[in-house]
């Protein structure tokens, strides 16, 4: 027997027949080819597939979504009998105050029923018109408020009663509420309502509030203008065409056009203060680690923070520094820090919330070179700082140092996870809104192709975009603790200023420009770094609607930016064509001095005339 190498194998000689022949004769079909195009097929089938699949998917929670919307839509078609109000009446009520509606109350001049009725009614047409309500618990609400009015009777001392007792409210979508769904703009998480309220809105029911709306939020509570496939896209009641800010939009746009007299919302990196500041209102974010945080339904899977390092706050949205008062006086009340035993007990001090020093510094930031503000934005600073003035406070100009760092540091952290991991999860396949999609190709890229884009952007001459884009993306473990040393490095030089300066207050601008147009969040994100730096600092941060941009404001142009890039263009896009719309600033205090930063706020609230509401 003889062995012979052929082709692929061992062949034999043949052996009395010829099957081994057939074995060793040269095959008149390519298999190689034929197996390459059979591999193929079944990849294309398999894409098809996928594809199919997701689109399957995607119209699942489209019919979802719409199937929310429509039964919102259907229960407020129900008739509650109305507070049938002069209208002279129920104009005083939707333009007034807490502290206002709480006199009312007092006086017997209307009954919690009349107000719940009188901003439920704003609340369903307008609210809902303008995208801004998420839903409704209108039952829960009248009880409460029928509860309300039979206890203020039976009061031997009214002004014991709790400082919200009575007074509708609207909370943010992303808080926990017995018999509702907690969407945080995902169709995923709609119909599934708790079975409890969670910590904080249990705190705002023991101060007497009534949530009868919850406002709308961005998909997945990530980006600085509210859309979701729910319940839409909020609409600026200034200029529909415009965006409310993001993610507590809804509730700042409610509290704007009088369909709710107070909110409750978050913040991680403005949240709160960019809705405020687009809808004309005052909003105050605490320091981070003196007030709960439970109760907050979060996009991720277990419903809590994956951010150790950028802690999220919660505060009030009101038509008054008063109003944020008495929201901020709640929200530290003793009630908290028995529920939550995580926090130190730092209840609010009256006391520090008085006093006063003979003589006050007052610090204010005129914009920074990396990111220059608009002409309007401007303006409010220099206002702001004159109303200081004229207060007899000691005013100075302040240059930040590090405020590039500060930008940089914020993007690196928030975008460490990589992949957009956890909002995708959250997902499970809903159509994700355009404006993410950015962020969703730059952190689904290599690292080393992420590595080149810096380069390239140098080239084109997009040197702050380079930078920005060399620090976004996924870290592994010791590159997220490398940027977390980073940013105390950073609060270490804040601080050296505030110090060498020996300051009380500080103003910041509020956002780079007015309120942009819908769908520009992810062009014009970084235009939110004056709000970033004070969450990365935990500086208690208060909002202060100062002016409107007037005739002449709305052009960003060659002496407001040393550069000349995209994110330029982009602003001044942004910018053209916003005069009357609102602009303000923050007032910014050291942290664990919420009580000095309100105060500050109430003292310059005496001598600043109040910008006209939308007329909506």
């Amino acid at each position: 027997m003889c062995i012979r190498d052929r082709y692929m194998g061992i062949c034999f000689s043949k052996m009395g027949g010829n099957w081994c022949e057939w074995l060793v004769r040269p095959p008149t079909v390519d298999y190689i080819k034929y197996g390459t195009c059979v591999l193929c097929v079944l990849g294309i089938c398999f894409l098809l597939w996928r594809r199919f699949s997701a689109s399957r998917v995607m119209a699942h929670w489209d019919r979802i979504a719409a199937q929310k919307r429509r039964v919102r839509d259907e229960s407020l078609q129900r008739t509650i009998p109305g507070a049938n109000l002069e209208s002279a009446k129920r104009e005083s009520i939707l333009r007034a105050t807490v502290p206002q509606l709480r006199a009312m109350l007092l006086n017997d001049t209307i009954t919690s029923e009349e107000i719940l009725l009188t901003f439920y009614e704003r609340a369903k047409t307008v609210g809902v018109q303008l995208e801004m309500a998420a839903d409704f618990d209108i039952d829960v609400a009248l009880t409460a408020a029928r509860k309300a009015d039979e206890e203020r009777r039976k009061a031997t001392d009214r002004n014991s009663l709790p400082p919200l007792h009575g007074i509708p409210i609207s909370v943010k979508d992303c808080f926990t509420q017995a018999g509702l769904d907690s969407t945080c703009g995902f169709a995923s998480r709609c119909f599934k309502p708790f079975q409890s309220d969670g910590a904080l809105v249990e705190i705002l029911r023991a101060n007497g509030a009534i949530p009868f709306v919850r406002g709308s939020v961005p998909q997945g509570v990530f980006t600085i203008e509210n859309m979701n496939n729910i319940f839409g896209r909020s609409k600026n009641p200034y200029n529909t065409l415009r965006t409310t800010g993001g993610s507590s939009g809804g509730d700042a746009g409610l509290v704007s056009i009088s369909a709710a007299p107070f909110a409750i919302g978050t913040d991680v990196g403005g949240s709160l203060r960019a809705p405020a500041l687009f809808c004309g209102v005052f909003a105050f974010k605490p320091t981070a680690n003196r007030g709960t945080s439970l109760g907050v339904n979060y996009w991720t899977p277990t419903g809590k923070s994956s951010q150790p390092a950028l802690k999220s706050s919660f505060g009030p949205i009101g038509r008054s520094v008063e109003d944020l008062v008495i929201g901020m006086r709640v929200l530290f009340s003793s009630y908290t820090y028995k529920r939550d035993l995580s926090i130190p007990p730092l209840p609010w001090s009256e006391e520090n919330f008085k006093a006063r020093s003979d003589k006050r510094r007052i610090g204010y930031v005129l914009g920074d070179d990396f990111l220059p503000i608009s002409k309007a934005n401007r303006r409010a600073v220099e206002e702001a700082a004159a109303g200081f003035k004229k207060l007899g406070f000691d005013v100075v100009e302040v240059k930040l140092p590090n405020l590039e760092q500060l930008t940089l540091c914020y993007f690196a952290l928030v975008t460490s996870e990589g992949r957009m991991r956890t909002f995708k999860q959250g997902l499970l396949g809903e159509r994700m809104m355009k404006e993410y999609e950015l962020t969703k190709t730059l952190t689904h890229l290599p690292k080393w192709v992420r590595g080149l884009i810096p380069f390239f952007l140098r080239l084109k001459g997009e040197n702050r975009l380079a930078k920005i884009s060399g620090v976004t993306g996924e870290k592994t473990a010791a590159e997220y603790c490398d940027w977390a040393q980073v940013m105390q490095v950073e609060q270490d030089k804040f601080h050296k200023v505030w110090n060498d300066l020996q300051l009380d207050g500080l103003i910041l601008p509020g956002l780079a420009t007015p309120p942009f147009q819908h769908g520009k969040a992810s062009s014009l994100v970084v235009t939110s770094l004056y709000a970033f730096i004070t969450n990365l600092l935990d500086l208690p941060t208060g909002v202060f609607p100062m002016t409107t941009v007037r005739p002449g404001e709305d052009i960003y142009d060659n002496s407001d930016c040393p550069v000349n890039d995209k994110i330029k263009h982009d602003m001044a896009a942004a910018i053209r064509g916003t005069e009357n719309l609102p602009v303000g600033v923050q007032i910014v205090t050291k942290p664990f001095e919420d009580e000095k930063c309100l105060q500050l706020m109430q003292e310059l609230e005496t001598i600043i005339k109040k910008i006209d509401p939308p007329r909506i």
